[in-house]
């Protein structure tokens, strides 16, 4: 039973040792100026890896990418958002 239990605790152990939080700070706070170039803002992460194929990445699921207000289905349908709040006009995405 002792055994049993501490190959338990040792496996879960090992499965969160490898579970770490991104830490991602910046060097300093940048300010910026109008009519200025801006310079590049390089983040530092000190914690768990951040996986480069989740972010940075887009998918269009309705809509063929241009803003428009056309209804249609698939790519055929053209809006600036799913939601607008001035006409309270809402898009079905089917």
């Amino acid at each position: 039973m002792n055994k049993l239990l501490l190959i338990t605790f040792l496996s879960l152990t090992g499965i969160l040792a490898f579970a770490q939080v991104p830490n991602i700070t910046y060097s300093s706070p940048q300010v910026y100026s109008t009519g200025t170039a801006i310079t590049p803002l390089t983040p530092a992460n000190t914690g768990g890896a951040v996986p480069a194929t989740v972010y940075g990445q887009v998918s269009t699921f309705a809509g063929d990418g241009l803003s428009g207000t056309t209804d249609g289905a698939g790519t055929s349908a053209r809006f600036y958002s799913w939601g607008k709040q001035q006409n309270r006009h809402f898009y079905k995405v089917t």
